[in-house]
């Protein structure tokens, strides 16, 4: 594989006709981005409304497409652009099922590039390892200091294809083409150099410790995470801190009260925790603590409530 676009769509509402914006990227094997792509799509009339499910999500309101192209004023771009490559997305099942409906209905012809899906691949290839496959916890596992526009097209083609690419550098291309033609890795799936070697995790970890949820301790406050945790897995405490009235972010904001930074972000190098230092110097109240001083503190309250 030479090169490969990762693609995303957005839909005003359930149907799959209804297409209101697509970001494309092309990729390099090695993960280099070497183009993209990005449209508002005005949908067909007959599926025009924008429901507000949709609309919370990903922010695009039907005036925002009032005067924008058609997908058959688009498509010649779209197919230049995508050519012969794989077309990759977090939940072919999903973005593919639009190319087809969109196909479908303006009697287009149908799209032959091979499919690939990093939700699956997730799935399979990092089972075990993750609580869930959505694509912010799948790319926090590569990727713990960045931040993206989750549900905006063009970011979440960036970050499908960025994960995309650390699949093949991580398992291999024959690991990734098992899982998507049988829906596993056969044991003979070659792997690529970086993955032959053993993978050492030198981090010391610990067991979760046990706090009851009586107190509610942190209800009302929003917390966002920056690294890799120490005591269980980052699902594991993000369902202690929901446990105890708390709210989990993805990103440090100023609605954020409470920054928990893993051990190997304590040296301060965490883009989120350069953000909420920025924060903090502009007056916005916001605690950045240690996980470690973060269960102490969490053991010693709960306590009273044991």
């Amino acid at each position: 594989m030479h090169s490969f676009v990762a693609l995303d769509f957005e839909t005003a509402n359930g149907h799959r006709e209804s297409a209101c914006s697509l970001g494309m990227v092309r990729f390099s094997a090695e993960g280099e981005q070497l183009g993209e792509y990005y449209s508002l799509i005005q949908p067909p009339r007959e599926y025009g409304d924008f429901w507000a499910q949709n609309v919370r999500i990903h922010g695009i309101h039907a005036e925002d497409v009032a005067h924008s192209p058609f997908w058959t004023d688009i498509i010649e771009d779209v197919r230049e652009f995508v050519a012969d490559d794989p077309i990759v997305a977090h939940n072919m099942p999903f973005d593919g099922s639009v190319i087809n409906h969109l196909t479908s209905y303006f009697g287009l012809a149908e799209w032959a590039n091979p499919r690939h899906c990093t939700l699956k691949l997730a799935r399979n290839l990092l089972s075990g390892q993750l609580d869930s496959f959505g694509l912010e916890p799948v790319y926090d596992h590569y990727y713990a200091d960045e931040e993206f526009d989750h549900h905006n097209a063009l970011a979440d083609a960036v970050v499908c294809g960025k994960v995309y690419a650390k699949f093949l550098d991580e398992f291999g291309a024959d690991a990734v083409e098992d899982v998507m033609a049988n829906g596993s890795r056969s044991a003979s799936a070659t792997r690529s150099p970086r993955s032959q070697r053993p993978r050492i995790d030198r981090r010391k970890t610990y067991a979760m410790p046990y706090i009851s949820p009586k107190g509610q301790f942190l209800r009302g406050s929003r917390v966002a995470i920056a690294g890799t945790l120490s005591y269980g897995s980052r699902g594991q405490v993000e369902a202690l801190i929901r446990s105890l009235g708390g709210e989990v972010s993805a990103a440090v904001t100023t609605k954020t009260n409470i920054l928990l930074v893993g051990p190997n972000r304590a040296d301060g190098s965490s883009a989120k925790v350069r953000k909420a230092l920025d924060l903090q110097h502009s007056g916005v109240t916001i605690s950045i603590i240690k996980e470690d001083e973060f269960m102490r503190a969490l053991r010693e309250v709960s306590r009273e409530f044991a």
